[in-house]
């Protein structure tokens, strides 16, 4: 194998382990072009931040996953971009909930 051979060999298996299990973001769209869902995974198991989107680009909600399971703080929103609901997730588990009216005042724990 000639030297410019095995370096090219080299390099594309660089670039094939240095991809291997990385992050990547998927998204889906309204009919109207704005982003429905973004979520990230690796190799297919969520992780990371996911959103949903109202149909006019406002956030309706975020959660976070640590190897498919949610994990730590999630929110929900209102259309006017207050906070509807925030829930703590440990390994998928729910760990405490808060609702919230529309004017932001807490309702229940």
């Amino acid at each position: 194998m000639s030297k410019a051979n095995k370096s090219f060999f080299i390099l594309l298996l660089l670039l094939t382990w240095g991809c291997a299990g990385s992050l990547e973001l998927n998204k889906q769209y309204y009919f109207n072009g704005q982003v429905k869902f973004e979520w990230h995974h690796r190799n297919g198991v969520r992780e990371g931040v996911s959103k949903v989107y109202f149909p006019n680009g406002v956030l309706m909600g975020e959660a976070n996953f640590k190897n498919g399971e949610l994990e730590g703080l999630n929110k929900k929103f209102y259309l006017n971009g207050t906070v509807k609901e925030e829930a703590y997730f440990k390994n998928g588990n729910l760990i405490s909930k808060k609702r919230y009216d529309k004017k932001g005042t807490l309702l229940t724990k």
